[in-house]
């Protein structure tokens, strides 16, 4: 039997007894189940929260792990030891300038007073980014303390998530939410909903820092893809009326959109221009460590000149050498394809993404409109279609419990979002051939899941 960990109070009820991922291999984990059994489960969601496997992960920590080697080895001799960690008030550690070169070589701007506040997950890296869009303000827009949050946005966990409805921690008093498209607007009706956000602009700009926009959502979406006409439409309104305009890439960014071989998607889409702050995370510390962040284009001089520090700030930011040493190893390694370098592998995002895109198309279409499809790159989602559930008499929860029973039974784990949907988010360096077996596998629990619904 497993040990019991069912006083960890997790995605789970307290006290329930969780699975344990024993080890990995690529995108298959071994698990040992509640009862004791062990099984390999084809984990392909995880919300983006990795991005390599094998000897190129290894390569990624493995600098780290020999620095950490030679520090626990001074310690046990009772000498002066490599620094492994450092409280932000005392100081940063070394691996702090490289690691900002690194990631400055993927920057989507030139300027040079450009600065980054850096924090350990998601949801603190977009508090970070709004409470700068705050502290950029000068002494005369003091009173434009808000941010503008679509009302579809989500990101992290509903207590401390912007676009969440939850009031914990007051949230309401500094967001508003705008319009925005969703997968299921036709492009007159996403053309409508533009007209009510340039409206609810013209009403609400005065009380405003910030506008906060997803160039590709996440949960709240499953993956939807922020037509890129209209997103420079938005973006362009905002900047008209002075707002600071910050684009959430915690899930798209890295490169995964597969747009353009850059970072950011917002550079892939050439729309770097109306951007003046871009969140990045999840992975970049290959996701054995935690750590994201916040970029801001420019500014750092005003900052420095008026005394301002970064109030999301807390004792881990920025403050875990060898998560900085695996970061740069990421961005070195970004760097070099990018590049077409073939010092490393070509992991050909584009054409994975479309081989997913015609997989998952096709499990929708034998899904009889229970599903629709959305995504790029290395990033997509399969959402349930609430028109059809409406039509059917089908209960949303209902659906998706079916769906995380029959998804079990194939021995796959996409990313089940509480929107009602999955999220499919592999690794870089996914075989195709694992790519397909996912497809088979959703498809055939898809297929149960369509037999017992409609």
């Amino acid at each position: 039997m497993a040990l019991s960990n069912q006083h960890f109070a997790g995605r789970a009820p307290a006290l329930s007894q969780h699975n344990v991922t024993a080890s990995k291999h690529g995108q298959y984990h071994s698990q040992v189940l509640v009862n004791g059994d062990t099984k390999k489960v084809l984990c392909c969601g995880l919300a983006c929260s990795e991005i390599f496997s094998g000897p190129l992960l290894g390569r990624c920590l493995m600098s780290g792990h020999e620095y950490e080697q030679q520090a626990i080895e001074n310690l046990l001799r009772g000498e002066n030891a490599q620094t492994l960690s450092v409280h932000t008030s005392a100081g940063v550690p070394a691996a702090m300038s490289t690691f900002l070169e690194a990631l400055s070589k993927h920057l989507p701007w030139s300027y040079s007073d450009w600065f980054c506040s850096l924090q350990s997950e998601g949801a603190s890296a977009v508090l970070a980014a709004v409470d700068l869009s705050f502290q950029l303000r000068t002494e005369k827009e003091a009173k434009r303390w808000k941010v503008g949050v679509a009302s579809t946005s989500y990101h992290g966990p509903p207590s401390t998530a912007l676009g969440s409805k939850t009031t914990l921690f007051s949230k309401s008093e500094v967001q508003m939410m705008y319009p925005c498209p969703s997968p299921f607007d036709s492009p007159e009706e996403m053309e409508l909903k533009f007209s009510e956000y340039v409206k609810w602009l013209d009403n609400h700009c005065s009380d405003l820092a910030s506008i906060l926009i997803e160039p590709q959502w996440g949960s709240s979406q499953c993956a939807f893809v922020f037509p890129p006409a209209l997103l420079e439409k938005y973006m362009v309104e905002a900047k008209k009326r002075n707002l600071i305009v910050i684009c959430d890439e915690i899930m798209c960014g890295m490169g995964r959109h597969g747009a353009a071989k850059t970072l950011f998607l917002t550079k892939a889409l050439h729309l770097q221009r109306h951007v003046d702050i871009i969140t990045f995370g999840k992975s970049i510390a290959t996701g054995a460590f935690p750590l994201s962040g916040c970029v801001v284009k420019n500014g750092g001089g005003d900052f420095n000149a008026r005394g301002k520090t970064v109030m999301q700030s807390h004792t881990y930011s920025g403050s875990c050498v060898r998560g900085l040493m695996a970061a740069v190893e990421v961005l070195n390694i970004l760097d070099a394809y990018f590049r077409n370098d073939d010092a490393v592998p070509n992991f050909d995002i584009n054409s994975k993404g479309k081989l997913m895109h015609q997989l998952l198309e096709g499990i929708a279409e034998k899904s009889k409109g229970l599903f629709v499809v959305n995504g790029q790159g290395l990033m997509w989602g399969m959402m349930l279609n609430k028109d059809t559930c409406a039509k059917g008499n089908l209960d949303v929860s209902e659906v998706m419990e079916s769906l995380k029973e029959e998804c079990n039974k194939q021995d796959v784990l996409p990313y089940f979002v509480p929107v009602g949907g999955i999220m499919v988010t592999p690794l870089f360096d996914v075989d195709k051939g694992v790519l397909k077996d996912i497809g088979t596998k959703l498809a055939l629990a898809i297929e149960s899941v369509v037999k017992k619904s409609l």
